[in-house]
């Protein structure tokens, strides 16, 4: 399930507008539940980021032809005569 940042953080503004409020209240154990409720927003917040980080490193993985690999078959090829025509016309 894809849950998008922007949506994350909304809901970590409502939460962190509750903590103030109960903390004006002096609410001391409603204030460290919001607070929890702030933390594990931040976790799922990270965990998106890294995800998308992990898709992004994937299509990057592929492997790349290298110049030597392209250098060497223009070698090759260049190496190779030319059958057209007979080699005694000038």
């Amino acid at each position: 399930m894809y849950i998008s940042a922007e949506t994350i953080v909304e809901k970590m503004e409502e939460a962190l507008l509750q903590l103030a409020n109960e903390l004006e209240a002096g609410n001391k154990e409603k204030v460290k539940s919001h607070a929890l409720v702030l933390q594990s927003y931040c976790d799922v917040l990270l965990q998106v980021d890294e995800e998308e980080g992990k898709k992004r490193n994937q299509v990057n993985d592929r492997p790349q032809p290298t110049k030597k690999a392209i250098s060497s078959k223009r070698t090759i090829q260049g190496d190779i005569p030319s059958t057209e025509g007979n080699l005694l016309e000038f």
